[in-house]
């Protein structure tokens, strides 16, 4: 025997009006129905009550009654807009997506997205009797259409465009201001559709640990989600850290020994620099940074001070004086700004700080004694041409542009220019060819610098012609003593030496395989003699994918191709790298086909190789611009969105005000994509993680999208619509 039903209440279920079955008739009984005593579901057809089971309702449905009063309905479950006053068309409310796309990107790149909120406001009262009159999106709608509509249909882009092609990865760690551990993830490779290396950024992993399997975890999971091969990873890009890269266990050794034999490991060269920057630095006496860094903080919470110094500069020079730069905490190459900016207003900060020196202030009195040391200013003036130079490396590796093959080659340059400051001319062992850094060249410098017979006397280091001149007038004028003076050279000497030992020690592990990738240069590719030999070639580093026959054969026949022929109109000694091999990729031969694809393809992949991280170390500049501790609250998925959509717009060299949404966005603009439940959440664009704010402005409605219509000539007519369908009364009763 069957249970009793009867016994259990059952309530009216408000799902059954978006499920196709029952959407078009079923409703809640109105209040009066109810109070008789009637059940609360409710036929809007047939004008009848029934219980609120989805058995009955299906029942009612399959009825007689019910078929007829479905057959008279129109043919579709919703009357055309234009019977009420409506004038849409399929144009208007694409032009209409595109505007609010278009806003959302302005938005999200200058902007916090709260100010969409009171932008439509204002948008409405100027762009009257314009397209701008009818933008209805706020806050929340603005966040979807970021986060899943733009951004997604500009990722896919992205790893379509990556399509087969081999690549590099550039990752890196980092903690925002919420204390979430974030790990940032960026591509470099070849677009065939930009004919050209394009390094961009693919997104944030947050991982609450960062050991070697957490992040390996973590990077594995985000690439095979937005489907890019492993097997194509080429190299990788990261700082020292061992959880990075690690020769045993790390994010780059679990990556090699699991899915990529043939990764090359490329560490960053700015990081390097940096740090022989660091570590020569202790060479110099302590009171030179502090001198630095004091006087800054001088000026750092008082209006007054900068004013009278202010003044004091303009009497003695007659304009204002340079910004003090301060030292950063992380990157002593800072030293280069804030040594020029003080070199150049020395006199004037000796002037200020001994006028204000007293007894009641003892900070003056401590920086006007270190100001008349003429060591201080010696050890400036040599300090200055040699940061210059450092500095000017370091921004050619951070450069995502730079030539792979000549970045390395003015390396070679800058590490034997600083060694022979200090190296006789005897000891500064170079090999005949010119070119990028070689390992046998390291070696050789290394051991020279090692032994002091081969180091110049303190008389002939080259400490720069500016240093000399005022060490010889300090001399004359007695302003510094001979025994001081040798102090200061000895300590310039030192630290010469100590940053060439570093640089010989501290460059890149992948200079071998550097060395080879030179022999993809234009001039060494097509050289008449001494052209490099195929097994010359980093044959280990290319993919056991590539036929290495072919390879051979078509490296041998370009080398009896003409520059010109193939790259019409340039210079050898000017053409970038990866433009030679992009014309070769495309040249054609008389039967249409392209003879050395293969060569060009395998080429432009070792190419693709990182110079350094300087793009994730940008991410996370930007991230902490974006995700301030005033917008503390904004959750992972929308900064991410925000920040892949102002870095895509930098690689691809677009703007705002260029962009132009695509054809996917207008098609993905809807509210089954933008609304869905299963998607992630972001609050209101950046306040509360997780939730969603429904405003009328916001949301598209499920029976009429507000945001695709124009008012036509009945506005009457169009307020009984709109509070119909708001109130969910039978809209069929308009049609009689």
């Amino acid at each position: 025997m069957g249970r009793d039903w009867s016994k259990y209440s059952k309530k009216y279920n408000s799902d059954w009006e978006k499920d196709p079955l029952f959407s078009n008739w079923i409703q809640r009984a109105p209040d009066e129905f109810i109070n008789q005593g009637k059940s609360e579901a409710f036929c809007k057809l047939c004008k009848k009550c029934f219980r609120p089971q989805k058995n009955d309702l299906i029942a009612h449905k399959n009825t007689q009654t019910h078929k007829q009063h479905e057959k008279a309905l129109p043919s579709t479950s919703q009357p055309q807009l234009n019977k009420f006053g409506f004038d849409y068309s399929g144009s208007a409310k694409v032009s209409e997506k595109k505007t609010d796309m278009k806003l959302a990107v302005l938005v999200a790149c200058h902007a916090s997205i709260r100010s969409m909120d009171h932008l439509n406001e204002v948008l409405k009262v100027l762009g009257k009797n314009s397209v701008l009159a009818d933008v209805r999106m706020h806050r929340t709608k603005c966040s979807k259409v970021i986060e899943r509509v733009i951004v997604p249909v500009l990722r896919d882009d992205l790893v379509e465009d990556v399509a087969d092609s081999y690549y590099s990865a550039i990752v890196d760690e980092s903690t925002d201001h919420s204390l979430l551990k974030l790990l940032a993830i960026c591509i470099k490779y070849y677009s065939r559709k930009e004919k050209r290396m394009v390094t961009a950024f693919l997104g944030l992993v947050e991982t609450p640990r960062a050991g070697a399997e957490d992040l390996y975890t973590a990077f594995t999971t985000f690439m095979q989600t937005l489907g890019l091969n492993l097997k194509r990873l080429l190299g990788i890009g990261t700082d020292g850290g061992q959880n990075l890269c690690g020769r045993n266990h790390s994010l780059y050794a679990l990556l090699k020994r699991r899915d990529c034999p043939h990764l090359l490991l490329v560490k960053c060269a700015c990081h390097s620099l940096d740090k022989c920057a660091s570590n020569a630095s202790l060479q110099l006496p302590s009171t030179l940074e502090l001198m630095i860094r004091e006087s800054r903080g001088w000026f750092s919470h008082s209006a007054l001070r900068k004013f009278e110094y202010r003044e004091l500069h303009k009497e003695m020079f007659g304009f204002d004086p340079p910004m003090l730069v301060k030292l950063a905490t992380t990157r002593w190459l800072s030293f280069y700004g804030a040594v020029k900016t003080h070199l150049a207003q020395y006199n004037a900060l000796e002037a200020l700080f001994t006028n204000a020196a007293t007894d009641k202030c003892p900070a003056a009195v401590q920086l006007a004694a270190l100001h008349k040391d003429g060591a201080n200013l010696l050890y400036l003036t040599f300090l200055a041409p040699v940061l210059q130079q450092l500095t000017r490396m370091n921004l050619l590796f951070q450069s995502s542009n730079a030539d792979l093959t000549r970045a390395f080659t003015d390396l070679r340059v800058y590490v034997f220019s600083v060694a022979g400051k200090v190296l006789k001319d005897e000891a500064l062992r170079q090999s005949g060819q010119p070119g990028m850094l070689r390992l046998t060249e390291l070696e050789a410098l290394r051991n020279a610098l090692n032994n002091k017979d081969n180091l110049r006397p303190l008389e002939l280091v080259k400490y720069g012609d500016g240093f000399l001149t005022l060490a010889m007038n300090m001399e004359r004028s007695g302003a510094l003593s001979t025994a001081k003076i040798r102090e200061v050279k000895a300590n310039c000497a030192n630290f010469l030496s100590t940053l060439s030992i570093q640089l010989a020690q501290r460059l890149p592990d992948c200079i071998q395989d550097m060395e080879k990738i030179r022999n993809l240069a234009p001039d060494r590719v097509l050289a008449a003699r001494g052209r490099p030999s195929f097994q010359s070639l980093p044959i280990n580093l290319i993919p056991h994918s590539f036929d290495r026959d072919d390879l051979e054969d078509q490296w041998e026949r370009l080398g009896k191709e003409k520059f010109k022929e193939i790259c019409p109109g340039e210079d050898m000694t000017t053409i970038d790298t990866v433009q030679f091999w992009s014309l070769c990729l495309d040249l054609k031969n008389g039967a249409g086909d392209c003879p050395y694809e293969k060569i060009a393809f395998c080429a432009l992949s070792l190419l693709s190789l990182p110079l350094s991280n300087a793009l994730v170390e940008r991410v996370f500049s930007i991230m902490n611009i974006v995700k301030n501790k005033i917008r503390n609250k904004m959750s992972v998925s929308m900064l991410n969105a925000i920040l892949f959509l102002r870095l895509w717009l930098k690689a691809f060299n677009k703007c705002c005000t260029s962009f132009e949404p695509s054809d996917a966005m207008v098609r993905k603009f809807n509210s089954r994509v933008m609304y869905a439940s299963n998607s992630p959440q972001t609050a209101g664009g950046e306040d509360q993680p997780g939730a969603a704010a429904n405003n009328d402005e916001d949301v598209d409605g499920d029976l009429l999208d507000r945001d695709a219509l124009q008012f036509g000539d009945d506005p009457e007519a169009i307020d009984a619509v709109l509070d119909m369908l708001e109130a969910d009364t039978d809209i069929t009763s308009l049609l009689t």
